[in-house]
């Protein structure tokens, strides 16, 4: 892996002595120990796999934790054993935080920047389907012969970041975790929302407003979805569930229907 990263450095060709490697750039075949040294960006794709066991995986998340700055980001396959091995590692780093900050430690805490807008236990896991949580993502190979159409892979991923949660709206958007399902004059969401659980939201025009229709239409999955949910225990069905804009308005106020602007 090292002798291709380097290779693709320098154009392609690692023999040649005037492809020089970009400055600043350093490989390494283990995992420096020391926590002097911190990135901004740490990222670990694709490797948890290949430890032996839960206690080789935990210890190399806590060199890496130790090693972030900022942004800690794991990437594994969208599969069900891949969406654990996620998970597994994105509960140890909160549980590292809460530790930390209960020792009073210095900027020790961290949350989840993404995919979920909380820091609770993940409801995919809980809900039964079996489904992991996961994204998908379109390529195109690598072809010489012959062209080769796009592909879709699947992924699963966590982004956990230094510092604290703030308040600010996108962070409480929820998440879209599936296509959404467009219908003659509605549309499904299905949402993970801030509070930690999954929510299937039906929005039509009449209900929520234009603008936060037309948002639902061009909705993807993996997209934040602008708007902030009310509570679960607020609401008495997913088809009169309110949503709240980022300026305060109710879209699913009769008042506020038809407004153009979320």
């Amino acid at each position: 892996m090292n002798n291709m990263a380097d290779k693709l450095l320098r154009g392609g060709d690692s023999k040649n002595p005037l492809n020089v490697r970009p400055g600043g750039t350093f490989f390494k075949q283990f995992v420096p120990m020391s926590s002097t040294r911190k990135y901004d960006l740490v990222t670990c794709s694709r490797s948890l796999f290949e430890l032996p066991d839960i206690a080789a995986r935990l210890r190399t998340i806590d060199i890496l934790w130790r090693k972030t700055h900022s942004y800690l980001l794991i990437v594994e396959a969208g599969s069900n054993a891949g969406y654990r091995l996620v998970l597994e590692a994105r509960d140890y780093v909160l549980e590292l935080s809460r530790r930390a900050h209960e020792e009073g430690e210095s900027n020790p805490t961290g949350y989840v920047f993404s995919p979920c807008s909380h820091d609770k236990f993940c409801p995919r896991y809980l809900d039964g389907t079996n489904i992991p949580c996961n994204f998908e993502v379109s390529y195109r190979p690598f072809s010489i012969n012959r062209k080769i159409n796009a592909l879709k892979d699947r992924f699963s991923y966590v982004i956990i970041k230094r510092g604290k949660r703030n308040e600010d709206v996108d962070q409480q958007w929820p998440r879209v975790i599936q296509n959404p399902s467009l219908k003659k004059k509605h549309v499904i969401c299905h949402l993970c929302t801030k509070y930690g659980t999954l929510q299937e939201l039906t929005v039509t025009k009449r209900r929520h407003g234009k603008a936060c229709y037309s948002v639902s239409k061009k909705a993807s999955w993996g997209d934040l979805f602008p708007v902030v949910l009310p509570e679960p225990e607020l609401t008495q069905a997913t088809e009169s569930t309110d949503i709240i804009t980022e300026n305060g308005d109710d879209l699913g106020n009769k008042e506020n229907i038809g407004k153009e602007d979320m």
